[in-house]
């Protein structure tokens, strides 16, 4: 019963604590029609404290009211489910922390997926951008199909060295798992974090799709969703510490 309260309670904080990160402390992306903030640190910690249920909708419902209360209100269900899904990951992997097969299987799996979703992206900036991307130009309102080029090559950048950084990144994660007798929680909660956070950029790319109508365009998004979720997992990794000390024994014990 002890323990069951402490996690409505919890639930409930992690909640606002989402919403207060999300909501308060914007840096506006015009180029996705979002914003990056803190709050994306404690979604990834509600499902590390909550499991991917109580997690995940901590983690949902906190962001999609900051998204309705900030103006973003067509953004709000994709939120909820894209911020939910990412609690739920990390849950998951907090469940199966100690199981190395399913963290090596998870971690390769999403870097195939991961790396061929970058470079199919690159490809398609290649084809469809070019001196005659008038209506694209104006779309992403550039002042002109030269800088729309220019924008575009750097675009293709991000992309090629994030296909192959993610994976690589994972991949000592991985190696760093096979070196040590004890699998340590740190290990397989950084990879949850990491893979979280990539799925949040995929999710908001294909949310970007379906609302503004252009696939090309919502390419061009990427770059500051990949600045929030590296903001994100750095701060979920400064709270980490603090987590794993002081509030995780407390719901064991």
């Amino acid at each position: 019963m002890k323990q069951k309260i402490l996690k409505m309670v919890l639930t409930g904080m992690m909640t606002a604590l989402v919403f207060i990160g999300t909501r308060f402390i914007q840096i506006p992306t015009p180029a996705t029609g979002g914003y990056i903030h803190l709050g994306d640190g404690f979604v990834l910690i509600s499902g590390l404290l909550l499991g991917p249920l109580y997690g995940g909708l901590a983690a949902g419902i906190g962001s999609a009211l900051a998204d309705i209360l900030s103006g973003y209100a067509a953004w709000a269900f994709p939120t909820f489910l894209i911020k939910g899904i990412m609690a739920v990951i990390t849950g998951i992997f907090v469940l199966k922390k100690d199981n190395k097969i399913f963290v090596i299987s998870a971690a390769l799996s999403f870097s195939a997926l991961w790396a061929g979703f970058n470079l199919f992206l690159r490809n398609m900036v290649s084809k469809n951008i070019s001196l005659q991307s008038v209506n694209l130009a104006k779309e992403l309102e550039f002042d002109s199909t030269a800088v729309l080029i220019e924008k575009a090559e750097f675009l293709k950048q991000v992309l090629l060295y994030g296909s192959f950084a993610l994976p690589v990144i994972l991949i000592l994660i991985l190696l760093a798992l096979f070196s040590t007798n004890i699998l340590k929680i740190t290990l397989p909660i950084s990879t949850a974090f990491i893979i979280s956070g990539s799925v949040m950029i995929v999710g908001y790319y294909f949310t970007t799709y379906y609302l503004y109508g252009s696939a090309v365009a919502a390419i061009f998004g990427i770059p500051g969703n990949i600045a929030q979720f590296l903001f994100g997992v750095f701060i979920a990794h400064l709270l980490l510490p603090v987590v794993q000390k002081i509030i995780l024994p407390k719901m064991q014990s």
